[in-house]
This record gives structure tokens, C-alpha cells and sequence, in this order.
């Protein structure tokens, strides 16, 4: 039994092994296609709290405690309060329907609400998503068919961070 066990162990490691460097490999197409911009800080070493890394080193797991909206005509400023400082971001446009995209790069959890929808403004919705290398925020515009505007300005707080989007349309 503890044969089985181990093999099925070691079958996991292969899949999960492939399956990292094929999104990576898909990633780096994706950024070179769709110019993705990157901000991407010096990182200082972590505690060994978190999730295991390359060579050994641990990352520790960040997460969204809260997230907040100010909301005018033509821009949308999202406050996240994390719990620790962000580091690499990405942010890049999806069409049909128009979306900006932000990535926190890195290992995140959230606590807050998933889905903030927006009524009689050009932001329809604001969705948060867990993947194992990041966290994204996708901004879903109320036009579907929005021209692709100018990229997400984010900005590094004292407790998060500020994500502004413009109404592409304006």
C-alpha cells in the first residue's frame, strides 16, 4: 500500500512539474503578445513561513484583508489592504467582453468578497481570483465592446495597494 501511495505521490510532482512550466512557457508568450508592462521591484528575501520556492527558499503567503472602491464618471480607484507589500504586478487589457487585468504576482489568499458588481457606471464589475502564482483582479467594463484605454495605474500604499482604471470610452 505504501508503494501505491509513494507512486501516486511522485505522479503528482511530475503533472504539477509539467504543468508549472507549460504556464510559464504560456505566460512569457502571452506578455511578449499582448505587451504586457510589468512593475517589478528588487525582492528581499522572505521568512520561511509560506510556500516553497526555486532552491529551496519559501515565499510568504500574502493575503487581501479588504478591498475598497472610490468611484467617479470616468475613473475607479480600487483600495486593497494586504498583509504584506506587493511586489510584481502585471496588467494587460482582454477583450469580448473588455476587461483590464491586474496580477499580483506571487502567493495570495483573499477574505474579502469575491464579486463587487456597479451600478450606472462604466465599471460593471470587479472579480478576484486565486491562482497558485498570483492573484488576479479583473476589472469588467460595462460596455462589452469598450476600446482596449490606457493600462491600470497602480500604486504602492503604506498598507496596499491603489489600482486606478479610466474609462477607456472617454
Amino acid at each position: 500500500m505504501d508503494k501505491a501511495i509513494h507512486k501516486v505521490e511522485v505522479a503528482k510532482d511530475v503533472v504539477r512539474r509539467k504543468v508549472s512550466g507549460e504556464v510559464l512557457t504560456v505566460e512569457k508568450a502571452v506578455e511578449e503578445g499582448l505587451h504586457i508592462k510589468e512593475e517589478q521591484p528588487a525582492l528581499k528575501p522572505t521568512e520561511s513561513k509560506g510556500t516553497p520556492q526555486k532552491a529551496g527558499r519559501f515565499e510568504e503567503v500574502g493575503e487581501l484583508t479588504a478591498i475598497t472602491f472610490t468611484e467617479t464618471e470616468n475613473t475607479l480607484i480600487a483600495h486593497l489592504k494586504t498583509s504584506k507589500p506587493v511586489a510584481k504586478i502585471t496588467r494587460f487589457w482582454m477583450q469580448n467582453p473588455t476587461r483590464a487585468v491586474v496580477d499580483l504576482r506571487g502567493s495570495w489568499r483573499y477574505t474579502t468578497a469575491r464579486l463587487k458588481t456597479f451600478k450606472g457606471g462604466f465599471m460593471y464589475q470587479v472579480i478576484l481570483g486565486m491562482h497558485p502564482d498570483r492573484l488576479r483582479i479583473v476589472f469588467r467594463f460595462d460596455d462589452i465592446k469598450a476600446p482596449k484605454g490606457e493600462l491600470p495605474r497602480c500604486v504602492r500604499t503604506g498598507d496596499g495597494l491603489d489600482i486606478i482604471v479610466k474609462n477607456s470610452a472617454m
